[in-house]
């Protein structure tokens, strides 16, 4: 639906699952929020790229990307 769960991120307030989608290049962010709310972010990779700059979240990016080139 949203391509492959590359990342979650547990937060105090929320939690956040990062999909990638291999063909449309994109990057989908499931956010879990308090009181059973939902938001859907979609970003394309260099804006992902930007924003997470040096987070561990860019680390399983490269690593489900250089999975998915193999292929």
């Amino acid at each position: 639906m949203y391509g492959e769960l590359m990342h979650t991120e547990h937060l105090f307030e929320s939690i956040s699952e990062y999909y990638f989608d291999n063909e449309q290049k994109r990057i989908t962010e499931l956010k879990r929020l308090l009181n059973n709310r939902l938001r859907v972010y979609s970003y394309s990779i260099n804006e992902f790229k930007d924003m997470h700059e040096g987070s561990n979240i860019i680390e399983s990016f490269d690593k489900l990307r250089s999975n998915t080139e193999e292929l």
